[in-house]
Parts: C-alpha cells; sequence; structure tokens
C-alpha cells in the first residue's frame, strides 16, 4: 500500500482517531465535520493541532513545526506521525501500516509488538552497528552456473556482467545469490542476499528476499555495487539509485555502469554520506510504486550538497511495480534522458 493508498484508506475508514490516539495526543475532538481537532501530548491547547477529514489529511500543527527541512507543500497526517515520532517519512509509513494491521510488503518490515517497533524509529541514527565482512571464500558453496530466471525474468543476458557482479546460484535453497561487497572493498563481502525461484513464495510463505549468512548484514551501511562502479560514476560525474541488484545489473547491460542499490525504497543518513562524498550529480531511480512525495522527501534531503534529480513515468510506460530499467534499453534510456531536476 502506497503512502496515498495509506491516507485514503485512514479517510474512508475513519481512522484519523485510531493514529491521535496511538500517537498519544490529547482532547481529541471530532464534533466538526470537516476536521478533527487536538492537543500536543504535552499541550493543553485543544485547537493546537488540526487534521482535515479528506482523502488528504491535511494537518496544520499551529503550535510546532512539523515541516521537514525544505519541504514547502501543505503537511499531512503522516508528516504529524513523523514529528512525533522523531522518525523519516518511511519509518512513519510503516507504523502507521503496523497501528492499523495493514500489509506493507514493500518495505518487508516485521515488528512483535508496538514496543518494539517504536524503540527501533527512536535509535540514535548515529550509532552504526558493528558489520562483520568475510572474504570471498564465504561464496565457495554456491554455483558459478546462472539461473535462467536471470534471463526469463530479469532480461540479464549478459555473462560477462553475471561474472562482474559475481552472480551465483544456491541448488540448496533455490535462490538467486548476489553477493554484496563492501562498498570501498572488492575483496570483503558484507553480506550476501539471496532471491527465491519459487513463484508461489506467498502461497508458502517464503521470504523473496533473505540473507545467506549468519551473521547480520547491515545493508544501511552499504551501497550495492559501488565498489565495482566508482570509477564510472567518478568519470560520468553521475551515480543512479535503484532500488534493487538486478537494476543496476541491467542498467550496466544498457551501458550504463554507474550504478547502484540500496535495497529497499529508502536511503539511509550513511548511505546519503556516501552518495554525498562521490561529488557526482544524484539521480534516484526507484520503482515506480513508490510514492512521489517520498522521492521529493530524499531529493530534498541531499540537494543542499549536490545536484539531484529523478526519474520519474509521467507518460505510463511502466506497469505498476516496475523498475525503470524493467520494459528494455530504449524506455530505459528515455526515462533517463528525461529525467526531473529536483528544485525547492
Amino acid at each position: 500500500m502506497t503512502p496515498t493508498d495509506l491516507k485514503k484508506y485512514i479517510y474512508e475508514h475513519s481512522e484519523i482517531i485510531t493514529i491521535l490516539e496511538k500517537l498519544g495526543m490529547g482532547n481529541i475532538n471530532d464534533s466538526n465535520s470537516k476536521y478533527i481537532s487536538c492537543s500536543m501530548p504535552d499541550g493543553d491547547n485543544a485547537e493546537s493541532t488540526v487534521i482535515y477529514n479528506d482523502e488528504y489529511l491535511t494537518t496544520l500543527a499551529y503550535t510546532r513545526n512539523i515541516k521537514p527541512n525544505g519541504y514547502d507543500k501543505q503537511t499531512n497526517i503522516i508528516h504529524l506521525v513523523m514529528f512525533m515520532n522523531k522518525c523519516e517519512y518511511s519509518s512513519a509509513v510503516s507504523w502507521c501500516h503496523f497501528i492499523l494491521g495493514l500489509s506493507n510488503d514493500k518495505d518487508n518490515i516485521k515488528v512483535n509488538d508496538y514496543l518494539s517497533f517504536y524503540k527501533k524509529i527512536h535509535k540514535n541514527k548515529n550509532t552504526l552497528k558493528e558489520q562483520i565482512y568475510y572474504d570471498e571464500s564465504i561464496l565457495n558453496s554456491y554455483t558459478h552456473t546462472p539461473h535462467i530466471d536471470l534471463v526469463r525474468k530479469d532480461g540479464i543476458i549478459s555473462q560477462i556482467l553475471i561474472n562482474k557482479y559475481n552472480i551465483m546460484f544456491d541448488y540448496r535453497s533455490e535462490r538467486i545469490i548476489f553477493p554484496h561487497y563492501k562498498y570501498d572493498d572488492s575483496t570483503k563481502i558484507a553480506g550476501v542476499v539471496g532471491r527465491t525461484i519459487i513463484k508461489a513464495f506467498k502461497e508458502l510463505k517464503i521470504k523473496k528476499y533473505m540473507s545467506m549468512l549468519d551473521t547480520e548484514y547491515h545493508k544501511k551501511q552499504n551501497l550495492y555495487a559501488l565498489n565495482f562502479n566508482k570509477e564510472y560514476i567518478t568519470q560520468q560525474g553521475i551515480v543512479i539509485v535503484f532500488e534493487a541488484e538486478k537494476s543496476v545489473v541491467k542498467a550496466d547491460m544498457y551501458g550504463f555502469p554507474y550504478g547502484v542499490s540500496v535495497g529497499c525504497h529508502d536511503i539511509s543518513s550513511f548511505q546519503r554520506k556516501l552518495l554525498i562524498s562521490l561529488e557526482t550529480e544524484i539521480v534516484i531511480a526507484f520503482d515506480k510504486d513508490v510514492d512521489d512525495e517520498h522521492i521529493q522527501d530524499i531529493c530534498r534531503s541531499m540537494s543542499v550538497y549536490r545536484s539531484v534529480s529523478y526519474i520519474k513515468d509521467t507518460w505510463g510506460l511502466l506497469d505498476e511495480k516496475d523498475s525503470p530499467v524493467d520494459k528494455g534499453y530504449k524506455i530505459w534510456q528515455f526515462l533517463f534522458k528525461n529525467r526531473i531536476k529536483w528544485r525547492e
């Protein structure tokens, strides 16, 4: 469910009060059919915060500034969640999904209870977990024989690129293997991600993606393929940020060997610093179903330091869940050429 769909759901199912109660807002009053008013948890002004009862859920906070830095549009209830929970946009969306008992498969976030999730989004973002690295011998249990899904499903037909990114296959778990090398060292393995080839993975309750290592892989402290593509990125003055590993490989196949992957549709503070340090144009090339408002927030967070642009399919060339590279070279080239320069 996208953020736009989420807001529509909250409105149509009259869940505004549920969100406000879980945030700890006080003096909640829904006597006015046009909006719901309340006070901040530590305040007594019953009209300090107003949420309009429409599908946009426009939210006005008169005693606090709930606008993210640089945000110039009207705030909504998700921004209120961001402010109250001190979290980023995607975490606020996931929190709402959890509170309302909705599926949020796109984020692939699972929590056991509200308290554990609440603690998770309140962690100090400056605290990095220790990442354990392995040498390439950790990959010896996998085969270099490419699986047919790389061709049939992903459209990756270049054996040279399969070798470059060391894409492998695990017969035991029936997964295509994507080794994640340390962002600045092609001899160290930070993580090994396996994608199932089983078509009925949802019905069988099998994870589509999973870590193949016993130790935790902190993917938010890495950028997939930066170790391989940094030279090209520096030469071209462009880094393209995709969600998935296969998008990086397909872009390379099309003659764009300057992509990286973040493994989701969000960019962590660590990844943001890495991207900024490259001193290039940053192009956000997330899947089509990622909410435009979220893309704007990501662009805004880096635009002070670097030129930022993003790819948006306004021509209906992609299916809902497609990556910009999924419909072939010509459409990718068109979308890339017509990328949108982000401006305040």
